[in-house]
């Protein structure tokens, strides 16, 4: 019995330890974080949508043309970086940052599928104005296709690109206790923000899109 209390013991200060130390470099990782600069041509604007700030960038004239990035380590709307001085040509293009990438706000808040279904449709309402055409990557392919469901009167043409299916980021829809399990282990206030910091370093994003994207 002595022995097992000497190992508990062990392994809590061991855990106390290694939580620490998370927090140290979550601390470390936060100080050395420098605001995020756009270099996407067009002009900068800013988007209150529900109480949580959306960047994205307009220009250009002619039938509104909405681009909506991917999900993933690093994504924003600078991965439209490459088409959109050219389609600014023939449309007038709005490049949006989604909340919780890029240049918008990261409130905590529970990020689904049906929030930025809504956020997108809304974002076209309120600030477009008008129907309009939309280019949308991967998981945001099946956001956008969620809410031209929703409010088909505020979509002209669907442009996806490798789309994946609507219900990808619906835990409801998943019916797999891993996404809950995983899910659950990001919303930790020190080990989540520790993997969220990891993947989302530079080599780590490098990484990925080396063995996945390019």
């Amino acid at each position: 019995m002595k022995e097992l209390s000497q190992v508990l013991k062990t392994s809590l200060w061991a855990t106390v330890g290694g939580l620490g130390a998370l927090a140290v470099f979550n601390a470390w990782i936060s100080s050395q974080t420098q605001p995020l600069q756009s270099l996407l041509p067009g002009e900068e604007r800013h988007h209150f949508w529900r109480g949580h700030r959306l960047f994205y960038k307009v220009m250009g004239s002619g039938q509104p043309l909405l681009l909506v990035h991917g999900i993933g380590a690093g994504s924003s709307s600078y991965e439209f970086r490459a088409i959109m001085a050219e389609l600014g040509q023939h449309y007038q293009v709005y490049a949006l940052d989604l909340l919780g990438w890029g240049n918008s706000e990261r409130p905590d808040l529970k990020y689904t599928g049906s929030l930025y279904a809504e956020m997108i449709g809304d974002f076209v309402q309120e600030v477009i104005g008008r129907p309009c055409h939309v280019i949308a990557n991967s998981l945001s392919a099946g956001f956008a296709l969620r809410s031209a469901r929703l409010q088909p009167h505020h979509w002209q043409k669907l442009l996806l690109i490798a789309p994946l299916g609507d219900n990808s980021l619906i835990p409801d829809a998943l019916g797999i206790p891993l996404a809950q399990i995983a899910y659950g282990f990001l919303s930790l206030p020190v080990l989540g923000l520790a993997f969220y910091n990891g993947i989302t370093a530079p080599w780590s994003v490098r990484l990925f899109t080396e063995q996945s994207l390019f």
